[in-house]
């Protein structure tokens, strides 16, 4: 496939596809959030970054007909997805008590 005149830069391919898998999880997750705050997740994404459906759809179709272009787009989405949640992990480690913070100290009863 030939490239296309206002091919999408792979980085922010990058960021357009980050965004869009945190924002379908939280759709999947609380449907209720998206649509009580009237957000459309393309329409969003596409005027985020300046892009339309068009430059999106033919970027996206260039890139899955390159493979190794296209599989590292998507290991750099994964990357950030898995170090997103690898940090989120954190803070809720981190705001919960240690098992040993929540019971009560043992008695000796001899």
């Amino acid at each position: 496939m030939e490239e296309p005149e206002n091919l999408i830069p792979r980085g922010k391919m990058v960021d357009i596809l980050y965004e869009m898998a945190l924002l379908d999880a939280i759709d999947n997750s609380y449907p209720k959030v998206l649509e009580e705050n009237d957000l459309k997740v393309m329409e969003y994404l596409f005027d985020k970054y300046g892009i339309d459906s068009l430059q999106f759809v033919s970027s996206d179709l260039y890139y899955a007909s390159v493979p190794a272009e296209y599989q590292k787009i998507y290991e750099a989405v994964e990357e950030r997805l898995t170090k997103k949640r690898d940090s989120i992990s954190q803070i809720i480690k981190q705001g919960r008590p240690q098992a040993s913070d929540s019971l009560p100290e043992e008695e000796d009863y001899d």
